[in-house]
């Protein structure tokens, strides 16, 4: 099998990068597939993909995430990052919604429209107290309303690695 060349936009530009082929994950492949074609009909469906440094998670999730694209699935992608004793709250969810205002800022303003806690997720647009327990409240309700807004045009694969 040869590698893969895909198109992957990185501030908003394309960069080519190449992708090794799947090896040994199809079995979990066809299941996450089928939660994605499961989610295409409206219905909710979650996974968790576990396991040790290097067995591959990232790579199938790679693939996940392109099969969700051919299926015009919204993807939303972010990450955890072990930066000690204080990492950033919210990050998987700020880089998610920080990725969709750069990729699609008009889906972005309307959702602050209707949601305006998701600009504290966003840079440059937070302006509250980060101590404000109602405020963090209202985060969360507004982080699940606004997946739930998303998931009335299409459906929304949210990817938290």
């Amino acid at each position: 099998m040869s590698p893969t060349v895909v198109a992957v936009l990185s501030d908003n530009q394309a960069v080519s990068r190449t992708v090794a082929p799947l090896v040994g994950r199809s079995a979990e492949l066809t299941e996450l597939v089928a939660l994605l074609d499961r989610v295409a009909t409206g219905a909710p469906a979650a996974a968790v993909i576990g396991g040790d440094a290097g067995v591959g998670k990232t790579r199938l999730v790679t693939e996940l995430v392109s099969q969700a694209g051919e299926r015009d699935i919204l993807v939303l992608v972010g990450h955890c990052v072990d930066l000690g004793d204080a990492p950033p709250p919210y990050l998987p969810f700020a880089e998610a919604f920080a990725r969709l205002a750069a990729e699609r800022p008009e889906i972005i303003e309307q959702l602050l429209v209707e949601l305006p806690a998701i600009g504290r997720l966003l840079p440059g647009r937070s302006g509250s107290d980060p101590d404000d327990r109602l405020g963090r409240g209202e985060l969360f309700e507004s982080v699940l309303a606004a997946l739930t807004v998303l998931s009335r045009s299409r459906p929304v694969l949210l990817v938290v690695e």
